[in-house]
């Protein structure tokens, strides 16, 4: 079993690169870490991962092939969010990480409970379990939990989305 933690909300910092941005909120995290289930926690290493880490109350290590996929920066929210569709959907975006290189490096660190981001956790999960990685990213909260078993993806919740939404 792997629980899949999407990071929770950050604060834009402008000027800051987004990987050093820190979490606005971590009740959020702490609520989700009372339920999760007792396996070993890694972390990416920036910083809004690795707040939420410690806003689950448990010990955990850092990984940083569970970084997020490397990227330029956009300041323009609706530039980026063109180039996410584009590179979820499976087209190179110029100066984006290779869709198949972020799969590689997440899959060589993910075990046990990982506090990660977004874009990259959509990619691997399309690669486990076939989901769609746009539909996936669109509905990720801030933060969220999937649980990955036995080719099943469910969020934690309880709510099932892997055969009637993601595909």
């Amino acid at each position: 079993m792997i629980v899949l933690v999407r990071h929770g909300p950050p604060t834009v910092l402008p000027g800051v690169p987004p990987c050093d941005w820190p979490l606005a909120d971590t009740a959020t995290c702490a609520a989700l870490g009372r339920v999760l289930p007792d396996l070993p926690v890694v972390s990416s290493d920036e910083t809004k991962a690795q707040e939420s880490a410690v806003a689950l109350g448990r010990g955990f290590t850092l990984d940083e092939r569970l970084r997020e996929v490397t990227r330029p920066w956009s300041a323009n929210e609706a530039d980026f969010r063109l180039q996410a569709q584009a590179y979820l959907a499976g087209e190179p975006v110029p100066r984006w990480e290779s869709q198949a290189a972020a799969v590689d490096r997440f899959s060589r660190a993910a075990r046990g409970i990982v506090v990660s981001h977004g874009t990259v956790m959509s990619l691997f999960v399309a690669s486990v379990v076939g989901a769609d990685p746009l539909r996936f990213w669109a509905n990720l909260r801030m933060p969220d939990a999937w649980v990955l078993e036995e080719g099943r993806l469910m969020r934690l919740e309880g709510v099932d989305l892997a055969e009637t939404e993601l595909r």
